[in-house]
């Protein structure tokens, strides 16, 4: 009686104070595994956040790279093909050094200094790089859209010219880097812009022919950076990029100058948080496709 009296008891009471709680170590590995799991969980939105900010910085550029490109198939596709007008356009005899220009005429819409004068379909149609620092719009691409006028008005400078007289002659602005009102910014992060030409033999040159005939397309490339990645990419050293990024040369195939593109752009100096964020891009657009 004596030891069931106390024996019983007191096994219970053993037992129950052993379920009463956790121990030392099944607490160290509970908060090593939470632990663990709070790292994880962290690297994961790390890793999102990351992921979805270069997507962000990469569709930043593919827009203004579209952008452009999609105006210009539309001016090159409205462009006037004669041989009776002008183009200012790059050639051996009239080489272009870093950023290129062109102009000529397309009948596309254009801007009017009156709305009272006899506006002709017609529009003078420049590209170029803005390279002024003082302009608020260095380092972007800009068009000019000057609405021509018929050639009954009296300024030359207004309406619709034909050989011998020249754009460069009656639109220096259009040639140069002089400021002009009519020119918009279309591409703000636009920086490096270059074309040549596919020859209706399929061959790529910088020469501009004598003819727009002999021209089957203009092949143009540009590198793009982000706006956000802009921010902490200083004017110099964007310059300094641009200015590594060749010329094309006639000895070039397809692609070639776009791969020296993106080998000069991952050797620069720029910041690492903005070398992906420069991006080339390239099309060709065709004036003349049967002459191919």
């Amino acid at each position: 009686m004596h030891a069931s009296r106390h024996g019983g008891p007191r096994g219970a009471g053993s037992r129950r104070r052993s379920r009463a709680g956790f121990t030392i170590v099944e607490m160290l590995v509970a908060m090593a595994v939470f632990a663990m799991l709070l790292v994880l969980i962290t690297m994961l939105f790390k890793n999102a956040s990351a992921l979805v900010m270069a997507n962000s910085k990469r569709l930043d550029a593919d827009i203004q790279a579209r952008q452009l490109l999609d105006r210009m198939a539309v001016d090159f596709a409205q462009m006037l093909k004669r041989d009776d007008v002008d183009y200012y356009m790059k050639s051996s005899a009239a080489p272009q050094a870093g950023n290129d220009q062109m102009a000529f005429f397309s009948e596309v819409p254009g801007y009017f200094a009156s709305t009272t004068s006899p506006q002709s379909p017609f529009s003078l149609v420049a590209y170029r790089v803005n390279e002024t620092a003082s302009s608020g719009r260095a380092h972007s691409i800009e068009r000019l859209g000057k609405g021509l006028l018929w050639s009954g008005v009296s300024d030359p400078g207004a309406k619709m010219a034909f050989l011998p007289l020249t754009i460069k002659g009656l639109w220096p602005q259009a040639a140069d880097g002089s400021s002009d009102t009519d020119y918009e910014q279309l591409g703000t992060d636009i920086f490096r812009f270059e074309y040549f030409y596919l020859l209706k033999d399929g061959t790529l040159s910088v020469d501009f022919p004598k003819s727009i005939t002999d021209v089957a397309g203009i092949c143009v490339v540009v590198a793009v950076i982000d706006p956000k990645s802009r921010t902490i990419v200083t004017d110099d050293q964007l310059t300094t990029l641009a200015g590594r990024m060749a010329d094309f040369d006639s000895s070039m195939k397809t692609g070639e100058l776009e791969k020296k593109w993106r080998d000069a752009i991952d050797s620069s100096n720029l910041p690492k948080a903005s070398l992906s964020a420069v991006r080339v891009y390239g099309r060709t657009f065709y004036l003349n496709p049967l002459a191919l």
